[in-house]
């Protein structure tokens, strides 16, 4: 059994700059109200969401495709990190 210690992360959590905590707002009340695998399910689910939006945003204004296609054929597709790391590339040339 895991033994997670609450205090110590949420310690850690608070010393991350404001926009970090402003994006994951609902982690603090999650990781005390309720067990571990709600918060980090929370913190998989925000972190997908920039991603896929990250995604989306390079491609309809950098390569001005239509909006609802971009944001229909980004969240069809299952995106792993390797995925991402590619697509990013290849989407804003960096």
């Amino acid at each position: 059994m895991v033994v997670v210690r609450t205090a110590g992360i949420l310690r850690e959590f608070k010393a991350f700059p404001e926009p970090f905590k402003l994006y994951f707002e609902h982690f603090e009340s999650l990781a005390v109200s309720y067990p571990w695998d709600i918060s980090l399910g929370y913190l998989f689910s925000q972190i997908e969401l920039a991603q896929n939006m990250s995604l989306y945003g390079g491609v309809v204004k950098l390569h001005k495709v239509d909006a609802r296609l971009s944001k229909k054929a980004i969240d069809s597709h299952h995106i792993t990190r390797d995925r991402f790391r590619a697509l990013y590339k290849r989407i804003m040339g960096e």
